[in-house]
């Protein structure tokens, strides 16, 4: 019926009269919606996706309210209130106040503060049991609303201290659970019983395991080669020399084979040389 309206209530009373059909009842519902009544798909316009309320609101000022907003999170530096509800047709709602996003339910307690709706098959206030202490408490006088006032800060106060109270025990807890964890640990470490340079010695012998072929192959033909009555004695060094050069890196003892055999076969070397100038 009514695809975008925008409508400003004065002070004083407003009268809504029209005929029958012609959307009075859609205004308040739009209002009762704000408020954080129930919603339903059959608000959005067919052919829509989603129905779109705002309203915006003096600041109430009964008692409890600005305490609310604290609670809340709910920034109220202006003199107003900016109240949005989203409705989709997948039923989703998305309130928001001030631009700060609620839920469902805490919107329904804002709204008790900013509209009463009162008439036939209404949820009415009277009927709501946690309105019925607020309106006993407006027939004290001043002096009663002044030690309410009071004790109502003493209980904020309260509750923050409580908070307080609960994340030092959270935290003591977390304590308590790392000291456990840490003890634990070092008794797995102590039972290891790791020693110094041990992961260096497990990494040799992984190299050479990893390289068994390797090392197997070079020195068989090492040996091969200083033994063979096939070839001279310096070829023979000089091919041991090459193949110990590849796996001599694998373990400190093939380095001193492999440098042993090399400072021979130079010498070698300068006393085939000395030789060989001499004949």
């Amino acid at each position: 019926i009514i695809p975008e309206l925008r409508l400003s209530f004065h002070e004083g009373m407003t009268a809504l009269t029209g005929e029958t059909g012609a959307g009075k009842s859609i205004i308040i519902d739009a209002l009762g919606l704000l408020a954080g009544g129930r919603g339903s798909s059959d608000y959005i316009r067919q052919g829509a996706e989603k129905c779109v309320l705002e309203g915006l609101f003096e600041l109430p000022k009964q008692e409890g309210f600005s305490e609310l907003m604290v609670e809340l999170g709910i920034e109220t530096d202006e003199d107003n209130l900016i109240v949005r509800r989203d409705m989709s047709l997948t039923g989703k709602n998305v309130c928001r106040v001030n631009g700060h996003i609620i839920t469902l339910a805490n919107l329904r307690r804002i709204g008790s503060y900013l509209v009463d709706i009162q008439g036939q098959n209404e949820h009415q206030e009277l009927l709501q049991p946690e309105s019925h202490l607020a309106l006993l408490d407006r027939f004290g006088d001043v002096a009663f609303q002044q030690k309410k006032k009071s004790y109502q800060q003493e209980y904020i106060s309260y509750r923050e201290l409580e908070k307080r109270v609960r994340k030092v025990q959270q935290n003591e807890k977390s304590y308590v659970q790392r000291i456990d964890m840490l003890h634990f640990q070092q008794e797995e470490i102590a039972a290891a019983d790791l020693q110094v340079g041990e992961e260096e010695k497990l990494k040799e012998e992984r190299e050479k395991l990893s390289n068994y072929q390797k090392i197997a192959d070079g020195l068989a033909a090492g040996y091969g080669a200083l033994t063979n009555n096939e070839q001279n004695s310096v070829d023979g060094v000089g091919l041991a020399v090459s193949e110990l050069q590849g796996i001599a890196h694998l373990d400190v003892e093939y380095e001193a084979i492999y440098e042993n055999i090399q400072s021979a076969y130079y010498l070698l070397q300068d006393a085939i040389g000395d030789m060989s100038r001499q004949i």
